[in-house]
């Protein structure tokens, strides 16, 4: 017997869901699982710590991408902070990681913030410091 998980967050997907759901549950060789979103709102406090370690993954694993993309622009002007914006993203996720569970009630706001705040930024420096377009090819219709 196979196993199928179905996470949904809100009544909003049941209608769509409704047929897919059934079949599974009248075919005898699948069991059904369902996970829905009332975790939150019926256990606030865990559903908080549960998003803030999300959280610290998330922005953990959006540092190192932003390093790694920061690294294959090297040449061009502006990468250092592209890098830098990176580097605070991963610093963001360790700190929410390792003050967990104390920090589930202050994380989600503040660090969310200053990480938007240093991207938004080195995105901006990135795009003004190459005040050329960069030439297009011709584009042939087949």
């Amino acid at each position: 017997m196979r196993t199928i998980g179905v996470l949904t967050t809100s009544r909003a997907d049941y209608g769509i869901l409704r047929p897919i759901l059934r079949a599974i549950d009248a075919d005898p060789e699948l069991s059904l699982h369902l996970i829905v979103g009332g975790y939150l709102a019926l256990l606030p406090l865990s559903g908080i710590v549960t998003l803030t370690v999300l959280l610290a993954a998330l922005l953990i694993a959006d540092g190192v991408l932003e390093v790694g993309m920061a690294l294959r622009i090297r040449p061009h002007n502006g990468w250092g902070w592209v890098l830098v914006s990176g580097l605070v993203a991963m610093a963001a996720g360790a700190l929410i990681a390792l003050k967990l569970p104390t920090s589930a009630v202050f994380s989600i706001g503040l660090l969310i913030g200053i990480k938007m705040i240093f991207a938004g930024w080195s995105f901006i420096v990135l795009a003004l410091s190459n005040p050329k377009p960069a030439p297009t090819a011709s584009l042939r219709l087949v």
